[in-house]
C-alpha cells in the first residue's frame, strides 16, 4: 500500500465532511485560506515479521486554521472525528499493477491545540500488506530493477 494512495483516501473524506474548505497537502508559504485543512501523513514503521506480512505504521496529522470562535472550532475537530471515527476506504496498486482495496480504522483518535486559532487533529494507522511472492526469476529482476531504478 502506498503512502499517497493513504493520503487521497483521507483527504476525500476531509472534502466530503467540509465540501467548501480547501485542503492542502504540501506546505502553503502564500496565499494559504483561513478555515482550511493541512494533512501530512508520516511513515512510522516497516517491518516484514514473517516471510508474506509486511506491518506498517502511519502517523496522520490534519491541521484546522480557522477565524472562528473556539466553539466553532470544537464543531469541526467533532466531524472530523465522526469523520474518521469508522474505517476508510483505500485503493491502490501494487508493484505488479495489481490493485488494492483496504479498509483502515484510524485509532488513537486525539487533538492538539498549539495556537488560540488552528487545532490539530491526529491519529494512526496500522496495515499489514502481503508480500507477494515472485516466482519468475526473470520478473523478479526487472522488479529490483525499477524499485531501485538502476
Amino acid at each position: 500500500m502506498k503512502l499517497n494512495d493513504v493520503r487521497d483516501s483521507a483527504i476525500g473524506i476531509i472534502k466530503a465532511a467540509f465540501p467548501t474548505h480547501k485542503v492542502y497537502d504540501e506546505t502553503v508559504k502564500a496565499g494559504f485560506v483561513q478555515g482550511s485543512f493541512v494533512i501530512r501523513i508520516f511513515p512510522v514503521t516497516n517491518n516484514q515479521d514473517m516471510v508474506h506480512y509486511r506491518m506498517k505504521s502511519y502517523f496522520v496529522s490534519i491541521s484546522y486554521k480557522g477565524t472562528e470562535t473556539f466553539t466553532s472550532m470544537n464543531s469541526v475537530y467533532d466531524t472530523l472525528e465522526i469523520a474518521f471515527e469508522k474505517a476508510f476506504k483505500v485503493v491502490s496498486t501494487d508493484t505488479i499493477g495489481t490493485a488494492q482495496t483496504r479498509y483502515l480504522t484510524p485509532k488513537s483518535l486525539r487533538r492538539e491545540d498549539p495556537e488560540d486559532d488552528r487545532f490539530v487533529f491526529l491519529f494512526d494507522l496500522d496495515i499489514n500488506d502481503v508480500v507477494q511472492e515472485v516466482e519468475d526469476h526473470a520478473e523478479a529482476e526487472e522488479m529490483d530493477l525499477i524499485i531501485n531504478k538502476v
